[in-house]
């Protein structure tokens, strides 16, 4: 029986491709230690005052309370979460916390208290017409839909 060597079959393509992947990965891993280090940067500047603290907690408490919002209520409440850490970011990775925040797609947006607030709302179709909302002609959503579809970490 005839033993293989690298050099029959790792030929000078093979060897020219794996040094073109190995690149590629080292560019992403770079990307991916930029990103981290801004997404840092931009946690470390992001300071939530109480005032946005309380509006925020009134609003989750009040009209826009879902259940899943129970559920990280009921966290808080027991010591397990804070508000502060929660609008900071902390809490990305939990997943009640991402599905109460997901959840806020489901509430109807107050009318318009100003002129130029009007503008900007559209009522929901009753039809279910897509197209009333904003959409495009060929029922591609617009930027505001797409970024809309988004939760606040970014996941789709």
């Amino acid at each position: 029986m005839r033993s293989f060597s690298m050099s029959d079959w790792y030929t000078p393509e093979a060897r020219d491709a794996e040094r073109e992947c190995d690149r590629v990965i080292e560019d992403a891993a770079e990307t991916i230690r930029e990103t981290d280090e801004l997404l840092e940067e931009f946690r470390e500047d992001m300071v939530v005052t109480q005032e946005e603290i309380d509006s925020f907690r009134a609003l989750v408490e009040g009209r826009c309370r879902t259940p899943e919002w129970d559920a990280v209520i009921s966290r808080i409440n027991h010591g397990e979460l804070n508000w502060k850490q929660l609008l900071e970011g902390k809490y990305s990775a939990d997943s009640e916390v991402v599905a109460a925040f997901a959840s806020l797609r489901s509430i109807e947006p107050l009318p318009a208290t100003s002129e130029h607030e009007a503008d900007d709302y559209r009522a929901p179709d009753p039809t279910g017409d897509r197209n009333g909302r904003g959409t495009h002609e060929n029922n591609a959503p617009t930027d505001d839909e797409y970024f809309d579809e988004m939760d606040i970490f970014g996941r789709r």
